[in-house]
């Protein structure tokens, strides 16, 4: 048998501390971190119309904005409440100025408020 010196016990805790290194690194380096994605959050504000009154019977605006407000705002600071199947009552537009008689068609959702029944 082998005597073991100091220089060997040297070497010995060399290789025992270089294998541990190596063992530490390996294993910090073999596993991602459970890092949770952040799902962006909705900060969109709804934009602020101007609204206009519509003339039922032509379909028209009838005068200057009356709001400048987001839909769900304007719906409750007035006697119009988007109930189904009725006339427009009013229309949601980004133009503040447009002119009297301008013909709204058929706007979408977000631009149009139903008459009440």
């Amino acid at each position: 048998m082998k005597k073991i010196t100091l220089k060997n016990k040297k070497v010995w805790l060399g290789a025992m501390l270089s294998f541990a290194f190596v063992a530490i690194i390996g294993v910090a380096f073999a596993f991602k971190p459970d890092v949770k994605k952040t799902v962006p959050v909705n900060t969109t504000k709804a934009a602020a119309l101007y609204w206009y009154h519509v003339d039922a019977s032509t379909n028209e605006t009838t005068g200057a904005y009356s709001y400048n407000d987001t839909k769900a705002n304007v719906i409750n600071a007035q006697s119009c409440k988007d109930n189904a199947n009725q006339p427009i009552c009013l229309f949601g537009s980004t133009n503040a100025s447009l002119p009297v008689g301008t013909d709204v068609g058929t706007p979408a959702p977000d631009n149009r408020i139903l008459e009440k029944n």
